[in-house]
């Protein structure tokens, strides 16, 4: 009798008793495989391209490793194919070559594409046979508010992939020092002279008129430093103000050749400029 109930209760197949381990463990991966979508500009990219340790490796953004990269810029050049278009895509801060392979409905929607026209494309990068991006997706731009809000979305996702890091790099020193305080010996306060003197460095301007390269280095170390967290960045009278000595005309040749150079960008509108 007893032969006869184990058997019975024995009866399940393997698949059958592991099967809710078997969903939770495909639940939970299901739940890990996330899509990301990154805006970035070309000079990214590059970035990303020349910190790249390993040849077959997958690309990082300040930290992260994205599905999709997401870029607004200008058709430089062009040419259409049967069933791809391949252009040249470039923006404030440098070019890039592009492909596209689109149905016979994605044809007729970019019937209208040509060089001169922006263009918002998402996709991913691939070196073979040369550098390029592999777009899966692209449409026309309407408004020249798209390219302004493209670069702020730029801006503020590097700003909070970066605080994210920072944040993860201080967790632990922070546990540190809230366990050992009881232990750390008395400390003296530091003469008021002293305590002040970073808040003085912190303020200071240059007193005398930049040129050269020296202006650019601190136009640069200013807009990087004050920008810090503000996905707008920082406006033109700033800048000149923190140059008092500097004529406002040096201060903008400079800012201009910046921009060229790739180093910083605009934002909002052209009297606002952010670190790359």
């Amino acid at each position: 009798m007893f032969g006869t109930t184990q058997v019975f209760t024995s009866g399940l197949t393997q698949a059958e008793r592991s099967g809710p381990t078997q969903e939770l463990q495909i639940k939970k991966a299901r739940q890990e495989d996330k899509q990301t979508c990154l805006p970035v500009t070309v000079r990214s990219i590059e970035l990303a391209l020349e910190q790249r340790t390993d040849a077959g490796g997958e690309l990082r953004f300040h930290g992260s490793e994205p599905s999709a990269l997401l870029l607004v810029g200008l058709v430089e050049q062009m040419s259409r194919q049967v069933a791809s278009i391949e252009f040249t895509l470039g923006d404030a801060t440098g070019r890039i070559r592009a492909r596209h392979y689109a149905s016979g409905r994605q044809q007729t929607d970019l019937d209208s594409l040509e060089p001169g026209r922006y263009v918002s494309v998402f996709g991913t990068v691939r070196t073979a046979p040369e550098v390029h991006l592999a777009v899966a997706g692209m449409s026309l731009v309407e408004s020249a508010d798209e390219v302004s809000y493209h670069m702020i979305e730029v801006a503020y996702s590097a700003v909070k992939l970066l605080s994210g890091r920072t944040d993860a790099m201080l967790t632990s020193p922070q546990k540190l020092q809230s366990t050992g305080a009881e232990f750390s010996p008395p400390k003296t306060e530091k003469p008021a002279a002293l305590a002040g003197e970073g808040d003085i460095q912190a303020a200071a301007v240059p007193k005398d008129r930049l040129s050269g390269s020296a202006l650019k280095k601190a136009v640069l170390r200013f807009i990087e430093k004050e920008g810090a967290g503000k996905p707008e960045g920082v406006a033109f009278p700033t800048v000149c103000g923190h140059l008092d000595a500097t004529p406002a005309d040096d201060v903008s040749a400079a800012l201009e050749k910046l921009v060229q150079a790739g180093e910083i960008y605009t934002t909002i509108d052209d009297g606002h400029f952010q670190r790359i």
